[in-house]
Protein backbone atom coordinates (compact mmCIF):
# COMPACT_ATOMS: atom_id res chain seq x y z
CA UNK A 1 0.00 0.00 0.00
CA UNK A 2 1.67 3.27 -1.25
CA UNK A 3 1.72 6.33 1.30
CA UNK A 4 -0.13 8.63 -1.00
CA UNK A 5 -3.66 5.91 -1.03
CA UNK A 6 -3.46 6.43 3.39
CA UNK A 7 -2.54 9.93 2.93
CA UNK A 8 -5.78 10.40 0.83
CA UNK A 9 -8.07 8.08 2.68
CA UNK A 10 -6.80 9.41 6.16
CA UNK A 11 -7.66 13.04 4.83
CA UNK A 12 -4.13 13.93 5.46
CA UNK A 13 -4.58 14.24 9.30
CA UNK A 14 -0.75 13.89 10.91
CA UNK A 15 -2.55 12.02 14.06
CA UNK A 16 -4.54 9.58 12.15
CA UNK A 17 -1.18 9.15 9.42
CA UNK A 18 0.82 8.83 12.78
CA UNK A 19 -1.61 6.01 14.34
CA UNK A 20 -1.63 4.30 10.73
CA UNK A 21 2.20 4.06 11.21
CA UNK A 22 2.61 2.71 14.72
CA UNK A 23 -0.02 0.40 13.76
CA UNK A 24 0.99 -0.84 10.61
CA UNK A 25 5.04 -1.84 12.16
CA UNK A 26 2.30 -4.82 13.64
CA UNK A 27 -0.31 -5.22 11.38
CA UNK A 28 -0.48 -5.27 7.77
CA UNK A 29 -1.12 -2.19 6.20
CA UNK A 30 -4.76 -3.16 4.83
CA UNK A 31 -5.43 -3.94 8.51
CA UNK A 32 -4.02 -0.80 9.85
CA UNK A 33 -5.50 1.41 7.61
CA UNK A 34 -9.34 -0.08 8.16
CA UNK A 35 -8.30 0.47 11.97
CA UNK A 36 -7.34 3.90 12.15
CA UNK A 37 -10.16 5.16 9.85
CA UNK A 38 -12.04 3.30 12.19
CA UNK A 39 -10.32 5.02 15.46
CA UNK A 40 -10.10 8.37 13.43
CA UNK A 41 -14.37 8.29 13.21
CA UNK A 42 -14.69 7.62 17.09
CA UNK A 43 -12.48 10.32 17.47
CA UNK A 44 -14.32 13.09 15.09
CA UNK A 45 -17.65 12.16 16.31
CA UNK A 46 -16.65 12.57 19.79
CA UNK A 47 -14.95 16.00 18.98
CA UNK A 48 -18.49 16.81 17.10
CA UNK A 49 -20.59 15.68 19.67
CA UNK A 50 -18.94 17.62 22.29
CA UNK A 51 -18.93 20.86 19.95
CA UNK A 52 -22.47 20.22 19.43
CA UNK A 53 -23.59 19.52 23.04
CA UNK A 54 -22.27 23.15 23.88
CA UNK A 55 -24.36 24.61 21.19
CA UNK A 56 -27.77 22.78 21.59
CA UNK A 57 -29.61 25.64 20.15
CA UNK A 58 -28.13 25.24 16.45
CA UNK A 59 -27.54 21.49 16.50
CA UNK A 60 -29.62 21.23 13.32
CA UNK A 61 -28.44 23.96 12.01
CA UNK A 62 -24.56 22.98 12.47
CA UNK A 63 -25.46 19.10 11.15
CA UNK A 64 -27.39 20.49 8.02
CA UNK A 65 -24.27 23.03 7.21
CA UNK A 66 -21.92 19.83 7.67
CA UNK A 67 -24.52 17.63 5.59
CA UNK A 68 -24.38 19.85 2.84
CA UNK A 69 -20.56 20.65 2.92
CA UNK A 70 -19.86 16.96 2.68
CA UNK A 71 -21.68 16.93 -0.74
CA UNK A 72 -19.79 19.57 -2.01
CA UNK A 73 -18.05 22.78 -1.54
CA UNK A 74 -19.58 25.95 -1.47
CA UNK A 75 -19.22 29.43 -1.35
CA UNK A 76 -20.89 31.88 1.10
CA UNK A 77 -24.32 32.88 -0.49
CA UNK A 78 -24.75 29.56 -1.75
CA UNK A 79 -24.09 27.91 1.34
CA UNK A 80 -26.16 29.81 3.16
CA UNK A 81 -29.43 29.64 0.41
CA UNK A 82 -29.30 26.19 0.95
CA UNK A 83 -29.16 26.09 4.82
CA UNK A 84 -32.04 28.49 4.71
CA UNK A 85 -34.02 26.02 1.74
CA UNK A 86 -32.92 22.99 3.78
CA UNK A 87 -34.01 24.44 7.37
CA UNK A 88 -36.96 26.37 5.76
CA UNK A 89 -36.39 29.47 7.76
CA UNK A 90 -33.85 32.78 7.23
CA UNK A 91 -30.90 33.09 9.22
CA UNK A 92 -29.08 36.28 9.56
CA UNK A 93 -26.40 37.16 7.60
CA UNK A 94 -24.09 37.59 10.98
CA UNK A 95 -25.19 34.73 12.54
CA UNK A 96 -24.37 32.63 9.73
CA UNK A 97 -21.10 34.25 9.35
CA UNK A 98 -20.62 33.19 13.42
CA UNK A 99 -22.15 29.15 12.72
CA UNK A 100 -19.20 28.95 9.87
CA UNK A 101 -16.54 30.13 12.44
CA UNK A 102 -17.50 28.14 14.80
CA UNK A 103 -16.97 25.71 12.44
CA UNK A 104 -13.84 26.76 10.83
CA UNK A 105 -12.27 27.49 14.63
CA UNK A 106 -13.07 23.80 15.81
CA UNK A 107 -11.66 22.48 12.49
CA UNK A 108 -14.57 20.85 11.27
CA UNK A 109 -14.76 23.45 7.90
CA UNK A 110 -12.07 25.21 6.02
CA UNK A 111 -12.70 27.95 3.62
CA UNK A 112 -10.54 29.55 1.02
CA UNK A 113 -12.88 30.59 -2.12
CA UNK A 114 -15.47 27.80 -1.20
CA UNK A 115 -16.00 25.65 2.27
CA UNK A 116 -15.33 22.44 2.31
CA UNK A 117 -15.69 19.60 4.90
CA UNK A 118 -12.33 18.47 6.73
CA UNK A 119 -12.06 15.16 7.66
CA UNK A 120 -14.57 13.75 5.74
CA UNK A 121 -13.61 10.33 5.05
CA UNK A 122 -13.56 9.28 8.92
CA UNK A 123 -16.73 11.54 9.71
CA UNK A 124 -18.36 9.67 6.68
CA UNK A 125 -17.50 6.13 8.18
CA UNK A 126 -19.90 6.44 11.26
Amino acid sequence: MECAVCGIELDGVAGWLAMFGNLALSQKPDAALKKSIANGAKLAYSELGDFLNMRQAAKKRYLTLLRILAEKEMRWGDLKLALEVEIREPVSDPQFTNYLNSLKDYGFISHANTFTILQTRCLRER
